[in-house]
């Protein structure tokens, strides 16, 4: 019976490879049971062969996810790097495209403020002095202004707010030049040298001006000679005036009175009146020549003629 056993145990060893492991310790057990005796049980497979391939592709599977895993923390530190790169480029492309529009600007305005084109660049014209306030009649002996010499009266040029030039159309006269002049050290009222101009005496009005005292020009003239005021005595109540400024303004007065005065005593006294506007509020010019018969051995005339003239409106 033992033999029978023995025999159907070395049967069931024979297959114990194909049996799992509790499978066979079991059988081993009971055969032990049975006869006493210590049955040798090969060594059993920790487990089927399916688990083995699944443990081997598990293993490989997990090999490949470590590998891929540590590729991905590879490609991101790659990564990493590429972008920290292209940044700091973007950065220095930006700071370069600042500075490079910054250049532009600055050689822009430089340009602009050493090429600026000639026909923008405006001039500005100095300011005429202002007019003094005249002083009216000398006081004491006054020495004449010295006259001008000029050749070309055409080209004759002044301060921007003194007198240039006298037109009376009803005699003929036309941009007469006009000088300054003072007075004589015998206390008469100056006369240029040449009889073809005539002069305004300095120390009254510029003309136009409003105020205390009246715009006194003088001239030569009388029957004889070529006085330029040689025709003033014809002239009437009515007739114009123009007196042409330095900077070209002109202002045109009308004649209001024609006033003779015998030379000296009479006529010297009449000046208090001749170099005083009509009024407060009327700018007036005084216009002075010697008229009446010739005094051969003074060598002058026997009267004086004021013509005074308003301002026109």
């Amino acid at each position: 019976m033992v033999g029978n056993m023995a025999k159907e145990l070395k049967k069931k060893t024979k297959t114990v490879g194909k049996s799992t492991p509790r499978a066979v310790s079991k059988a081993a057990g009971v055969a032990k049971k049975a006869t006493g005796v210590e049955v040798a049980v090969p060594k059993a497979k920790r487990g089927s062969k399916r688990g083995v391939e699944l443990k081997k592709a598990a293993k490989e599977k997990g090999g490949k996810v470590a590998e891929k895993v540590k590729q991905g923390k590879a490609k991101g530190t790659f990564a990493k790097g590429i972008f920290e790169k292209g940044k700091r480029r973007w950065l220095i492309g930006l700071i370069a495209l600042i500075l490079v529009i910054t250049g532009g600007i600055t050689a822009a305005v430089c340009l602009w403020n050493h090429e600026v084109p000639t026909e923008t660049i405006e001039e500005v014209e100095p300011e005429p002095e202002p007019e003094p306030e005249p002083v009216g009649p000398a006081e004491g002996d006054e020495p004449l202004v010295p006259e001008a010499e000029i050749e070309d009266w055409s080209a004759y040029t002044v301060a921007p707010n003194k007198p240039r030039y006298l037109t009376i159309p009803a005699i003929g006269l036309y941009n007469i030049p006009i000088i300054e002049v003072g007075v004589t050290n015998a206390g008469a009222m100056g006369a240029p040298t040449s009889s073809r101009i005539v002069g305004w005496y300095y120390r009254s009005a510029y003309p136009g001006r409003v105020g205390k005292w009246a715009t006194v020009i003088d001239g030569h003239g009388g029957a004889l000679g070529d006085g330029i005021f040689k025709e003033l005595p014809s002239l009437v109540a009515g007739n114009e005036i123009t007196i042409e400024m330095g900077d070209g303004r002109k202002f045109t007065y009308v004649v209001s009175e024609m006033v003779f005065k015998n030379k000296g005593q009479e006529a010297d006294a009449y000046m208090k009146v001749a170099d005083r506007p009509v009024d407060a509020e009327t700018p007036t010019l005084t216009l002075i020549t010697c008229t009446g018969a010739w005094i051969r051995a003074e060598q002058t005339y026997t009267q004086r003629l004021f013509v005074r003239a308003v301002l026109k409106e």
